[in-house]
């Protein structure tokens, strides 16, 4: 759904870049319940590369 949004609102990309963002989030709390190492690493690495402030941040609190 997300390329269908941006060919048709490409104004719209910066919030569904947020929005991907946050759903990593969420998923590396569970994650990290879980001591899921290898989906941590690369959850952690989709985050960097989305929101490098968001990841700076998630990492603070490391």
């Amino acid at each position: 759904m997300a390329a269908w949004m941006l060919t048709q609102r490409p104004d719209l990309s910066e919030h569904l870049a947020a929005a991907q963002a946050m759903r990593l989030l969420i998923e590396l709390f569970g994650l990290e319940r879980q001591g899921r190492h290898h989906d941590i690493v690369a959850r952690r690495k989709a985050l960097r590369g989305l929101q490098p402030s968001l990841y700076a941040a998630h990492m603070q609190s490391r």
